[in-house]
């Protein structure tokens, strides 16, 4: 997957990768930073093989082509995941999100208004083809990677953080958050939000004095890519997620 070492899909893609017996293989769009990002730390603890540009003046689309290039010398073990997961309806990725994230929505009302931070969009794409009737506070943190086509035919307003996507706001939210991504979302909310909210949070930056850091491989992957995506939630509930430190 390429991606930002700042966000936590690299720590989901890794844990559930393991969980299958597999192993992620991260291609950061910034350089490494010393010492690494605690999300970067936790996702090395689950068993990630991580590749860092030699400099900032590589792009992304580069690096989108490195990605491309290393899948493609093994097509039939190594699956490239889009940077955020954003994929096509229909393709095993969206299908897959799609039925976990509303298996783990049902039951909850649809809120009339419903915050969240945005980079690629996936997520808020997502939640909109599940509540489509919410209407969405959308806070921008990353103008590289969103298009306003990611907000078409949904209710919606935008607001976009004039703050780096590495910068932490001043006011942070009165809950466990990652200050300098879905922290963005709080300021925002004390001024326009109303009773009645919600706040859609993806996680907390973890504790990661305790794990151990698996270090990168260089060995090929020689794990097989499934024919068919697993029913969403076999062999899974609320209980191990609770048990899952990172």
């Amino acid at each position: 997957m390429v991606g930002t070492d700042l966000g936590l899909a690299q720590v989901a893609l890794s844990m559930v990768t393991q969980t299958l017996g597999k192993k992620a293989t991260l291609f950061m769009v910034s350089p490494k930073k010393e010492p690494e990002n605690d999300l970067t730390l936790c996702a090395r603890s689950y068993g990630a093989d991580i590749h860092y540009p030699e400099s900032a003046d590589v792009t992304i689309a580069e690096i989108l082509e490195r990605a491309a290039a290393y899948t493609n010398e093994q097509p039939s073990v190594r699956l490239l995941a889009p940077p955020g997961l954003k994929s096509l309806p229909g393709s095993p990725i969206y299908e897959y999100f799609h039925a976990a994230l509303n298996e783990a929505l049902s039951g909850i009302p649809p809120p009339k208004i419903l915050w969240h931070v945005c980079s690629t969009g996936f997520l808020g794409i997502m939640l909109h083809s599940i509540w489509p009737d919410t209407e969405f506070m959308i806070v921008v943190t990353d103008l590289r990677v969103w298009t306003p086509k990611d907000v078409e035919n949904r209710k919606h307003q935008l607001f976009f953080s004039p703050l780096a996507f590495h910068e932490s706001p001043a006011i942070q939210p009165p809950y466990e958050t990652v200050p300098w991504y879905d922290g963005k979302v709080w300021e925002y909310v004390l001024q326009y939000g109303e009773d009645g909210d919600y706040i859609w949070n993806v996680g907390k930056v973890p504790d990661v004095s305790h794990l151990q850091v698996v270090p990168s491989s260089t060995a090929a992957d020689v794990t097989q890519v499934p024919h068919e995506i697993p029913s969403p939630a076999v062999g899974y509930t609320p209980q191990q997620q609770q048990q899952s430190t990172c």
